[in-house]
């Protein structure tokens, strides 16, 4: 599971992965922002690629097991029906992560909190995953319809009508086509079919569009994939040692602290802050005022210190140089001690250590 949540938005469509033998049975394949018409969202044209997942979402490998950042996701999939008829057919809550495969990307769900299939509810604190329905997705068609027309000369005429795409393009690619007709219908409000020119199918025959076409309200299973911040603030604590802020008004983030981290904001952003980063955030000007302004004693057990620059000085009133009994073992020339037994200073010259004597002597 991933380490840190985010609660950033973005909005996919996505396919179930629901072969066996698939390596990636059971994620959700993530695809185009465009396809949101085609899996019945009411608000397809509010939304483009820079508001996908995969612009607010990091992404990881598939091959980890976790991501940089998590998130509460929400997938929903409808009917094909418009209107009062359209109707949720299953959804679910829970929180999970972006991976990358190749040049694929997937919905990689971690916990699911709540599911609604139908008009049954279940919740917890981990239910079963869905396994949405599944169908190949035709992304232009063909397909046909069963239903009324209310376009053109076909208006109010019932039946099959076939072969059908969702863009003119498809339709015209179709052998032996040069042109393409619209086709509106009484039961998918706002969506626009194609017809190639040399199909006149209006309404045709039953076995002959199933043979030919996929069942346009049936056939697609496009899902709707959001993330989403929970009702439950608790949800948002999912994560262990976590904190709430806020980088946006009113909207909660959880920050993971990880072990040996203070919290802190970097960049904008409120973080989880180790040793490193909280010194270049203090800088070198902090420790230069925490020495002035200190008047305890600095004590440190560290063996060697050391000034690097070029031209180190050290100014004082006073050097106490404690006594010893016996001359170090590591002697590096210009080495100063005081030796207790002959009650001299001593330096080492880098051949031998020698005797400093006092003016009056």
């Amino acid at each position: 599971m991933a380490t840190n949540i985010t609660t950033k938005f973005g909005i996919n469509t996505g396919l179930q992965i629901s072969d066996t033998e698939d390596p990636q049975y059971g994620n959700i394949k993530l695809q185009s922002v465009s396809y949101l018409k085609q899996a019945n969202s009411i608000v397809s044209d509010l939304f483009t690629e820079t508001d996908s997942l995969l612009a607010a979402i990091p992404t990881s490998s598939c091959e980890n097991d976790i991501c940089e950042a998590s998130f509460f996701y929400l997938v929903e999939q409808y009917n094909q029906l418009n209107g009062e008829n359209r109707a949720l057919i299953a959804s679910e809550m829970g929180i999970g992560w972006i991976c990358k495969d190749v040049n694929d990307y997937y919905l990689v769900r971690d916990k699911a909190y709540t599911r609604v299939i139908g008009e049954e509810t279940f919740t917890g604190d981990s239910v079963n995953f869905i396994i949405f329905d599944h169908q190949e997705a035709l992304k232009d068609g063909p397909y046909y319809v069963n239903g009324t027309s209310n376009s053109g000369s076909t208006s109010e005429t019932s039946g099959y009508f076939y072969p059908l795409y969702l863009s003119e393009t498809s339709a015209i690619a179709v052998e032996g086509a040069t042109l393409a007709h619209q086709h509106t219908f009484t039961e998918f409000p706002g969506i626009i079919f194609y017809m190639p020119d040399n199909h006149t199918s209006h309404p045709g025959d039953e076995a002959a569009a199933i043979a030919s076409s996929k069942n346009y309200a049936t056939a697609q299973s496009y899902l709707i994939i959001t993330s989403m911040i929970p009702d439950d603030y608790r949800l948002l604590c999912s994560s262990a040692n976590s904190v709430l802020c806020t980088t946006r008004e009113i909207i909660p983030q959880p920050i993971n602290l990880e072990q040996n981290t203070v919290l802190g904001r970097k960049s904008d952003n409120i973080q989880s802050i180790d040793l490193h980063e909280l010194g270049d955030l203090l800088g070198s000007q902090f420790i230069v005022t925490a020495m002035e302004d200190n008047i305890s004693p600095l004590i440190s057990s560290s063996s060697h210190f050391e000034l690097t620059g070029t031209n180190s000085l050290i100014v004082c009133k006073s050097i106490q140089i404690e006594p010893r009994t016996s001359r170090p073992t590591a002697k590096l020339a210009g080495s100063l001690i005081f030796n207790h037994n002959s009650g001299y200073f001593e330096g080492y010259d880098g051949t031998k250590w020698r005797t400093l004597k006092w003016g009056d002597e």
